[in-house]
């Protein structure tokens, strides 16, 4: 349905490999990624120097990848590429996937091509809480919802909220791709709590720091860079247990897996106010695409995605003393490792990048031959 079109994706977010996957199942259609030359992640302390020589040309890689200097990377909201319209002039899409949320000025930025070319563009959406839009990226974000034909949502929660910000027009609900990760051997008998994710305030890392002194057999492994890691390193010494907490700082992606090994549970506390909750949970469903079995918080996507799978846990903590007990209820109650099988099996069935792919190649295709 895609064959001799041309297809452009452009955003932040193609800068981390995971991203790019889902394009690999792609058929028929000449496929281009846009992709920042860095991206400067802050939260997750890190940055990514994007090759596009690594790309395309590959037969594993059926699209073709092109790198562009941005101005203020690492600022979602008001990062814009540099050399934007001589690419796209000489690619001549006849579409375009803007891997940005409307409110970005990037959005707004492709929205003005695609304007000027009569290029039908869609956006991406993940928010799930009120955003509170100052002037004038309000007004960019009304131009961008009035000017796109149609929107890919990661969650229901995110497609509602578009239809509360106004926008009337088409709003595909797809996934973020999840790498099928190499299966790994949880172990109960380790009493290891694992964390994957950024270290900022609205994770709650500190909980599980707080956590140990209530458990006192346990260990706790970090996965991950952002700015609060020094107030946790910190924390972990003045409780005295910093000893039985190891950070291993940022791990890539094909990594993961393996420093994952022996781990009883994964365990995301992750926080929600007003305005900010947890928007799809993909730490926790990597997790489970691991084996292992996963203690979330009760707040955000993470309730949707719980009751999708019997080895993935959504429970409200208020304070350490009920994370432990939930933690010690968890542990005598432990799944077997058939039902930890047959969650992982599921979750690269329902998130895997080629699942993805094929949703997103159906979403384009739709669009580019009118269908409903």
């Amino acid at each position: 349905m895609l064959e001799g079109k041309t297809i452009v994706i452009i955003g932040h977010p193609l800068a981390a490999e995971e991203n790019r996957l889902p394009f690999r199942y792609f058929q028929g259609a000449q496929i281009h990624l846009i992709v920042p030359e860095r991206w400067k992640a802050r939260s997750a302390g890190r940055e990514f120097r994007f090759d596009a020589g690594s790309g395309g040309g590959e037969p594993s890689h059926p699209y073709q990848s092109h790198s562009l200097p941005v101005l203020f990377s690492g600022s979602n909201t008001f990062f814009s590429w540099r050399g934007l319209w001589p690419l796209l002039d000489r690619l001549r899409p006849d579409l375009i996937y803007g891997w940005e949320e409307a409110w970005c000025l990037a959005s707004w930025q492709v929205l003005r091509f695609c304007r000027t070319h009569s290029i039908p563009l869609l956006f991406y959406a993940a928010e799930n809480r009120k955003k509170r839009l100052p002037w004038p990226i309000s007004t960019l974000c009304r131009k961008v919802l009035a000017g796109t034909c149609a929107a890919l949502a990661v969650s229901e929660e995110a497609s509602l909220r578009l239809r509360e910000l106004g926008f009337t027009r088409r709003i595909f609900t797809i996934p973020l791709p999840i790498r099928a990760y190499p299966s790994i051997l949880a172990s109960r008998d380790n009493r290891l709590l694992l964390y994957i994710g950024r270290l900022i305030p609205l994770k709650r890392v500190d909980l599980l720091v707080k956590t140990l002194p209530h458990l006192k057999q346990w260990r706790l492994r970090i996965i991950g860079d952002g700015p609060e890691k020094k107030y946790l390193h910190d924390l972990s010494l003045q409780l005295g247990v910093v000893e039985r907490v190891e950070f291993l700082g940022h791990v890539p992606n094909r990594q993961l897996a393996a420093v994952s090994e022996g781990a009883t549970f994964a365990c995301i506390p992750t926080g929600e106010n007003p305005w900010q909750a947890e928007q799809f949970g993909k730490s926790a469903l990597e997790a489970v695409a691991f084996g292992l079995p996963v203690l979330v918080s009760a707040g955000g996507h993470f309730v949707k995605i719980a009751n999708e799978f019997e080895t993935l846990y959504a429970q409200a903590w208020r304070n350490e003393e009920e994370l432990a007990r939930s933690i010690e209820y968890s542990w005598d109650n432990y799944p077997s490792q058939a039902q930890l099988a047959l969650s992982r099996e599921r979750v690269i069935s329902r998130y895997g990048s080629e699942a993805v792919g094929r949703l997103m190649a159906d979403a384009f295709a739709s669009i580019l031959t009118g269908e409903k």
